[in-house]
């Protein structure tokens, strides 16, 4: 069933309800809160944790907050009808720009994230396992910002969110779309999920934790053949955008002014865009190499840092950006001594790119704030995950992790997730693969043991 039709259906089965009439209905721990629009009962917002009816008559939705022990916080607990307005708070939970709220029938509800012993004691210090549900064959991909991860699980396509100051997991849903999440990124508590369609033309679904609300950004992804790897960071979005008889551009979508744009002409294929406050960075393939370029929203200018000539068979590619720091991984087939991957970043006050001292291939960099982490295989062929410092100087891997390779690594602050494969238990002998997403808290390491600030 269409946007259309719904809204026909909705039109056909109105309640007929008199002005000011109001009506408070529950689910499971949570309540909706209904008035009477333009004479039909609608339903105007839902509670964002914990919801009970009360009030005069029992038709106010009250929203609680929970505790820390994930009881309920009865001195949190609003009065919507103290003021007679039935919408609670209309800045925390307007639906004059959503296409509707989430669904709250999934086989995984809220819930306080727990350990198990059968696999506590394979945790390292500062790590927490964040995908624990019995769902096997693929985690990924995943994103982190601010208090939220979010990740998708690659082969049912279900997408998840863990918010870390209440240690709290839920599975999101929208009623009638079976697969929401092939990739996905966080932006504060706005998501931006990429939902495969069975034509194959996939779609945009913007997500408010807050609100508990989506829309479908149809009107920004409408021309395109093809999206993928969507990154969404200080109220913008990008995404390589596919359109018939082009090659894939990088689209940039503004939330505030809601204009979209292209910041590449489709002439040559880029893909891999990310995004800071200042730039936006992505890869762009020239032949048998590609290149990182970069565009500056102050100037509106793009430049290559990464300048090639004719011959050059490199591949430079996972660009990330953050305050005058670039960082990217590169393929060169022509390294000696068995090495193929090295890692570099370039200093955008100084003009200055500096190799990463590495032994063995390395990849998965990440530049957050004065951060650089990166992954490196060591002489076993162990990942080892490393954090540089810029402002104290420091370099240093996390150790102590009992067994698994560790790829995929995502940081913003004190907070780095990435992927762990072969480490824990299996959900059942007929799932002998499988990936977990890791929490990782930066503050945890020895080089801020004087003291953390991140």
């Amino acid at each position: 069933m269409d946007l259309e039709e719904m809204e026909s259906e909705q039109q056909d089965s109105c309640e007929a309800c008199a002005e000011g009439q109001v009506r408070c209905e529950t689910y499971g721990g949570a309540c909706s809160q209904f008035k009477c629009v333009e004479g039909c009962i609608t339903n105007v917002w839902q509670s964002i944790e914990y919801g009970i009816c009360s009030g005069p008559d029992g038709a106010w939705c009250v929203m609680c907050n929970l505790a820390g022990d994930d009881s309920v916080d009865w001195d949190s607990c609003t009065s919507p009808w103290e003021n007679g307005d039935a919408d609670n708070d209309t800045d925390t939970h307007p639906l004059d720009e959503e296409d509707g709220f989430l669904s709250s029938n999934v086989e995984l509800r809220n819930e306080s994230l727990g350990q198990d012993e059968a696999w506590e004691n394979l945790l390292a210090p500062g790590e927490k396992r964040l995908s624990v549900f019995g769902l096997a064959d693929g985690l990924q991909p995943m994103d982190v910002n601010g208090d939220y991860v979010v990740w998708c699980h690659s082969t049912t396509g279900r997408l998840f969110a863990y918010q870390i100051s209440r240690n709290w997991v839920w599975e999101i849903a929208i009623d009638g779309i079976r697969r929401l999440c092939s990739w996905v990124t966080v932006d504060e508590d706005k998501v931006y999920t990429l939902a495969p369609r069975d034509d194959h033309r996939d779609e945009i679904y913007r997500i408010n934790l807050t609100r508990k609300t989506y829309r479908k950004m149809e009107e920004w992804t409408s021309d395109a053949q093809s999206i993928f790897r969507i990154h969404a960071r200080n109220g913008r979005v990008t995404w390589s955008h596919s359109m018939l008889g082009k090659r894939s551009s990088i689209a940039l979508y503004d939330t505030r002014t809601n204009i979209r744009t292209f910041i590449t002409d489709g002439t040559k294929y880029a893909d891999e865009s990310r995004l800071s406050d200042k730039y936006i960075v992505w890869r762009q393939t020239i032949s048998d190499n590609s290149e990182i370029w970069l565009w500056d929203f102050e100037t509106e200018t793009t430049v290559s840092l990464t300048p090639t000539e004719e011959g050059d068979k490199i591949s430079r590619l996972n660009p990330t950006v953050y305050g005058n720091l670039v960082s990217w991984d590169v393929y060169d087939p022509e390294l000696q001594g068995g090495k193929r991957y090295e890692i570099f970043y370039h200093d955008l006050d100084t003009h200055t790119t500096v190799k990463v001292n590495t032994t063995n291939d390395c990849g998965d960099a990440w530049v957050d704030e004065s951060r650089l982490i990166y992954g490196e295989k060591d002489d076993a062929g162990k990942g080892i995950i490393y954090v540089t410092d810029f402002e104290n100087n420091q370099t240093q891997g996390i150790y102590g992790i009992p067994s698994g390779l560790q790829f995929g690594m995502r940081l913003s602050g004190r907070w780095m997730v990435y992927l762990d494969d072969e480490r824990f238990p299996y959900p059942s002998e007929d799932h002998r693969w499988g990936l977990d997403v890791m929490l990782f808290d930066l503050c945890t390491m020895p080089m801020y043991e004087e003291g953390c600030s991140l």
